[in-house]
């Protein structure tokens, strides 16, 4: 608060008699308060307000295209369908499994297949002598029970040694029997190597 203090001094009379002159003195202590802190204007919560929803929205929208890209199905490639092999008339004969590489022979709507199946046995002498590979083809003939009939060469080949093993080997093979009493015909072609001797059926 103003303090005010007036100090009043009567003057005695001069000597001539006029009143003396009275002086005031005022005293003033003026205390000056601090301004006061000026508030954040609304304007600026507001513009804090809309940069922290912009973020959030961007966090996301940024997780949900993480999500959707990894979760998107991958194009799934078809493979282009591969031709079916050529079948072949001659199909090898394992001496091992007869029944599962046997070659077909059809007479009307009769399968013939082989199941039992005969290799010759040739000596090791003779097969040392052999340079490249000797063929020889037998035709045999097959009753309805599936035995071999007849047994002919219809390629003899260069060696009269293994012509007579390849005909003795084609007389034991054995078939599947047929309903039919017509007579089937099949050609065994019989390889000779130094490794030894293979054959197979053909139609």
């Amino acid at each position: 608060m103003a303090d005010s203090n007036m100090d009043s001094t009567p003057e005695t009379k001069s000597q001539s008699g006029k009143p003396s002159t009275i002086r005031l003195v005022i005293r003033a202590d003026i205390t000056r308060e601090p301004p006061a802190l000026s508030a954040v204007p609304e304007r600026s919560h507001r513009r804090i307000a809309a940069l922290l929803v912009a973020a959030v929205a961007a966090v996301a929208l940024t997780w949900v295209g993480i999500s959707v890209f990894k979760s998107a199905p991958k194009e799934i490639q078809t493979p282009s369908p591969q031709p079916a092999p050529a079948a072949s008339e001659a199909v090898p004969v394992s001496p091992a499994e007869p029944s599962s590489a046997a070659a077909k022979a059809v007479t009307g709507t009769e399968v013939t297949l082989p199941i039992g199946t005969v290799l010759p046995n040739p000596s090791h002498s003779a097969l040392q002598t052999i340079r490249g590979t000797v063929r020889v083809a037998v035709r045999v003939t097959i009753d309805p029970q599936g035995s071999v009939i007849t047994a002919t060469l219809a390629e003899p080949g260069p060696s009269r040694y293994f012509r007579r093993l390849s005909v003795d080997a084609a007389r034991k093979w054995t078939f599947t029997p047929s309903t039919s009493e017509v007579q089937r015909t099949m050609l065994l072609r019989f390889d000779f190597t130094r490794a030894g001797a293979t054959a197979r059926a053909d139609r």
